[in-house]
């Protein structure tokens, strides 16, 4: 461990777009550092948006005690007012996001609207829909630099206007910069499904990987959440020194309490629950079919089991799961929920029977949530293809993995998974203890302090 009293911390300003008590799950990953880094010879500084501008704000949230944080509102811009002035004209997924996006009101491909359209959004949502935050923050970013002394710049992203913002700020300031990707850019597998539903024109996707590149060059470090990501930038990049390209796992908070091991429910139905989102890849319709055609066969039977999707659901999905399995949706087998703070979806997670995750054809990533499921003590159910979930999941022995598309894979999968049993609290500790945000945080510590000069 490194001692914070034999020197004068380091100040770094950390830039994140998400940060509590925004709703929005990324942002934890960041807090989580910034709540420990000062044990480790670290001073942050946080620069994110003002509340008001949060899409969600989760009060359940903590902000980490006495770190200094600094808020500014993204300016207003063109596309911005469009948006609230439309009427009922299309919505749009942002280029390098995701949001709710209805097919049925989207331009027909290869239409001169859509081609107009895509155009247009290419140059206003650069490089992603958050932009209107790029000018506020950077100048926000260098006035700190004027009156603080900075030793280093770390953003965090998506959204890659994070990464612009750092990439400016620390330019400017002659600063080094941890750049730490949360999820991948360019080379991510969902990137092609974006292009052909976007119409994304060719020069932008050019100039997305021309900006990558140059942040990659001019970071003193770059940050992946799993080694599958970490192989992914460097078979992309390979000029890349391989030595500034490191991996710190997404992780928990440990509790004061220790862990909070979910109640064993010996009632029916069994609950299967789903805490998140659905959108891009992660489709549910081979699922659907799965759990449709244990009930018909008689495997299982309706009172058995409950789905419960807690979240928003792409429109696109929800309809392919309904086209799937209307009937499970009509005699409520399968429920789609809002969602909920996240204490109280912690809470319906230790109360749940088996935790899913639909991740898709995703190799690289590992999704926040699984972490918070692995906490319960719960068995999880993973739909994901070979990869960093589908590793993980076996690794760590936290339940069964299937392929997303192979629905007589996934039908044994549910039968094996309703099988399994709450894990004790000294088997979760096993597992998860290398996952503590503590320990995640002196690992980052020890490594941007090796990239500092002081």
């Amino acid at each position: 461990m490194l001692n914070a009293e034999q020197a004068e911390p380091l100040t770094l300003l950390v830039i994140s777009y998400f940060f509590p008590p925004d709703f929005e799950v990324g942002g934890n990953r960041v807090a989580g550092f910034c709540r420990h880094f000062p044990e480790f010879g670290i001073r942050p500084i946080v620069l994110t948006i003002d509340q008001a501008s949060c899409e969600a704000v989760d009060p359940s949230l903590s902000i980490p005690e006495g770190v200094q944080i600094e808020r500014v509102r993204p300016e207003e811009t063109i596309l911005g007012r469009y948006k609230r002035l439309r009427v009922a004209a299309y919505d749009s997924v942002p280029l390098g996001g995701s949001g709710d996006h209805d097919s049925r009101v989207t331009p027909a491909k290869g239409s001169a609207i859509r081609m107009l359209r895509s155009q247009v959004l290419a140059v206003l949502q650069y490089p992603d829909m958050y932009r209107a935050w790029y000018f506020p923050a950077a100048k926000a970013g260098k006035r700190i630099g004027a009156t603080r002394k900075l030793d280093a710049v770390l953003s965090s992203g998506p959204p890659w206007t994070s990464h612009a913002v750092a990439s400016s700020v620390a330019r400017r300031l002659r600063l080094p910069w941890i750049a730490d990707f949360r999820d991948e850019w360019t080379i991510g597998p969902w990137r092609k499904q974006m292009r052909e539903e976007q119409g994304t024109p060719a020069w932008r996707e050019s100039l997305d990987r021309w900006t990558e590149a140059r942040w990659l060059r001019q970071a003193a470090l770059a940050v992946c959440t799993t080694n599958q990501q970490r192989d992914a930038v460097l078979a992309a990049h390979p000029k890349l020194k391989r030595d500034r390209v490191i991996t710190i796992t997404n992780g928990f908070e440990p509790q004061p309490n220790g862990f909070a091991i979910g109640s064993v429910n010996n009632n029916q139905p069994k609950i299967l629950l789903h805490a998140g989102q659905l959108y891009g890849g992660r489709r549910i319709e081979s699922f659907c079919r799965a759990l449709a055609a244990l009930i018909r066969d008689g495997r299982l039977s309706r009172s058995d089991v409950q789905v419960r999707l807690l979240g928003k659901v792409h429109p696109d999905i929800q309809r392919g799961a309904h086209n799937s399995a209307g009937e499970l949706f009509d005699d409520k087998v399968i429920q789609i929920l809002p969602r909920i703070p996240r204490d109280q979806a912690q809470s319906e997670m230790r109360k749940a029977d088996v935790l899913l995750i639909i991740q898709g054809q995703h190799p690289t990533a590992i999704p926040a949530k699984f972490f918070e499921y692995l906490l319960t003590g719960k068995p999880i159910l993973a739909l994901v293809g070979p990869g960093a979930l589908h590793d993980i999941v076996l690794q760590t022995k936290s339940g069964c993995v299937a392929n997303p598309t192979d629905q007589r894979e996934i039908e044994i999968a549910i039968q094996k998974v309703l099988q399994m049993k709450t894990r004790t609290a000294e088997e979760v500790m096993l597992a998860a203890n290398q996952f503590n945000f503590r320990n995640l945080t002196e690992q980052l510590a020890q490594q941007i302090l090796a990239v500092v000069p002081r």
